[in-house]
């Protein structure tokens, strides 16, 4: 017996149990969908070309189906983030071309969220249970005056979006942010890329319109980041005053 107990996981000496084998299938599925993706050359489709191309279909369509197309556009976002795959970017624009900007941004706003709860859901089921424990200890070594709170490095991500999008779900799993936080965050945090990307739709919406094939180079400037990592930065400010107020407050009543 005490052999036998010696060669079990280092989970169980800590007291957990290693998780089942299938809380790896939800990861595995995604992966296998977006190899998928690539495999059949869906990827193609994706592009700023195809939608100057399918303007004029897509806002027909869109027309003749005022409760469907939205429906449709906000299920294949939603699986386009699921996926982790890059031509999100392109469905956001999209969006601002066939919708108008309001709707655009809430629609794509919905999909962002739920595409990556999918994906954070994968992978908590995925990962140990001491990840985020070993994280979050990690967290609180830090000095003084730097953000401890996970959900500010989450809303950061969030806000500007510079990094790919699956590495801040599985950050947020790593750092051991409950689903609730998660969905609320992520839902807020995007908020003004979307706003911003809707937008810019509707703008490429006119230049397609004139003949004109829009490019990256047409969205992406500098004066439009900058407002995005000015509020970025404000977050981290913000988070850097509560953990230098937090703790004063433990100083003090210590």
């Amino acid at each position: 017996m005490a052999r036998a107990d010696a060669k079990r996981p280092r989970e169980l000496a800590k007291g957990r149990r290693p998780g089942p084998p299938w809380r790896f299938l939800p990861a595995l599925l995604l992966i296998a969908g977006a190899l998928a993706y690539f495999g059949l050359g869906l990827n193609r489709h994706f592009t700023l070309v195809a939608v100057a191309r399918n303007q004029a279909s897509l806002l027909a369509w869109a027309s003749r189906h005022t409760i469907l197309a939205p429906f449709a556009y906000t299920v294949l976002y939603a699986a386009v983030c699921a996926l982790s795959v890059p031509s999100s970017a392109v469905l956001a624009f999209a969006g601002g071309v066939v919708f108008p900007v309001p709707l655009a941004t809430l629609y794509s706003v919905i999909a962002v969220t739920l595409g990556d709860s999918i994906v954070f859901v994968s992978a908590g089921a995925a990962v140990s249970n001491t990840v985020p424990a070993r994280l979050q200890s990690w967290l609180d070594k830090v000095p003084p005056g730097i953000p401890r709170n996970p959900k500010i490095y989450l809303l950061f991500v969030r806000i500007l979006p510079l990094t790919p999008s699956w590495l801040g779900n599985i950050g947020a799993v790593a750092l051991g942010i409950g689903l609730l936080d998660f969905i609320v965050i992520t839902f807020i945090g995007v908020i003004p890329a979307h706003l911003m990307y809707a937008t810019l739709g509707g703008g490429l919406g006119g230049l397609i319109a004139a003949g004109h094939v829009p490019s990256w180079a047409d969205i992406f400037k500098l004066r439009l980041i900058l407002p995005l990592a000015g509020l970025a930065v404000l977050t981290l400010i913000y988070g850097s005053y509560r953990s230098r107020k937090g703790s004063r407050s433990r100083k003090g009543g210590g």
